[in-house]
């Protein structure tokens, strides 16, 4: 019995809204009803973005190693991961017996080759090991340019902690270098059977070319900027 004068008090309150407002009496009415729908909406919304954001600073992190999330099984090019450290699946690689933290790895992508075959070959051998750390599985003939690749660096090293060694490519050990530069840099484009991640086109061939080239600029990396992938 109680509730038949609250409904009748609340009415009274509305058609009272209705004449300060000049709506009409149901009008009035409806626009009280909807009030607590929208604050329900605007809870569930809330709750929703709350959720989303969690869900995906979780999706972005538990990606691609350190960061991102990136395929797996198939390659990039060195200027995807030249421009995407976040992403590597390692933290430190091992180069021709020196091992070299992701920083001097990332330096040695920003330093133009200038004509220094051990940089030429330095790039495509960065981006081919980091392609296998992330998955990507290499024919046998691109396994044993990595190999050889690898063998290349320790023997031209010589008293240098490190790289670059200041290897002109225009010597024999240079033209070898070349060589195993082309290899790798079709392993890394998806033209030597392993698949390019993305859309498999091989977009970052011909960049080892371009740095091959005897003015040494390393217009591959500008290149493979434009690139994501």
């Amino acid at each position: 019995m109680r509730s038949f004068p609250i409904c009748i008090f609340a009415l009274a309150l509305v058609a009272c809204s209705s004449e300060s407002t000049g709506q009409s009496p149901a009008a009035a009415v409806a626009a009280a009803a909807a009030v607590p729908a929208a604050g329900g909406t605007s809870d569930g919304n809330s709750d929703a973005g709350r959720g989303g954001g969690r869900g995906n600073a979780g999706g972005n992190a538990g990606g691609g190693g350190l960061g991102g999330p990136v395929e797996g099984g198939c390659t990039y090019t060195q200027g995807f991961w030249k421009n995407h450290p976040s992403a590597w699946p390692v933290t430190s690689l091992a180069i021709g017996g020196v091992t070299y933290s992701q920083q001097q790895l990332l330096d040695l992508f920003n330093t133009s080759p200038g004509g220094d075959a051990s940089l030429i070959l330095a790039h495509q051998l960065i981006a081919a090991l980091l392609n296998v750390a992330n998955g990507a599985a290499p024919s046998a003939s691109v396994q044993q340019a990595i190999d050889d690749a690898q063998a290349w660096m320790t023997a031209n090293q010589g008293s240098a902690a490190g790289l670059p060694y200041g290897v002109a490519a225009g010597s024999a050990a240079g033209q070898q270098a070349t060589a195993l530069t082309d290899t790798l840099d079709s392993f890394n484009s998806g033209g030597a059977g392993t698949p390019h991640c993305g859309d498999g086109n091989g977009g970052g061939s011909g960049s080892s070319s371009s740095e091959s080239s005897s003015s040494g600029s390393s217009s591959s990396n500008s290149s493979d900027n434009t690139i994501p992938r």
